[in-house]
């Protein structure tokens, strides 16, 4: 993995916040580091969560009526078929 171009920001943060940093730099994370760290996994957070209202939005929609014909009838040709259970030998006629 190639090292990217860092750039100097200055953040202010509250006291608890900055302790809880310099807890980290105990367990050998500098400061910069753990703040990456936690703004990645905000943004983590914060799209699995756009994604999840996305896909709730998009299965709340109401149906159409093509979409209702379509489903019925690809319900019916799939009870037909048999997927787990062997066939049935037909007789010779």
């Amino acid at each position: 993995m190639t090292k990217q171009k860092r750039i100097r920001v200055t953040l202010s943060v509250s006291v608890e916040t900055l302790r809880w940093l310099d807890s980290l730099r105990k367990k050998g994370m500098s400061r910069s580091a753990a703040t990456e760290m936690v703004l990645w996994e905000a943004a983590r957070e914060r799209e699995r969560r756009e994604l999840e209202e996305e896909v709730r939005v998009y299965y709340a929609k109401p149906q159409t009526a093509d979409e209702l014909s379509l489903t019925k009838g690809l319900g019916k040709v799939a009870r037909r078929l048999v997927i787990d259970e062997p066939e049935k030998k037909r007789r010779a006629r």
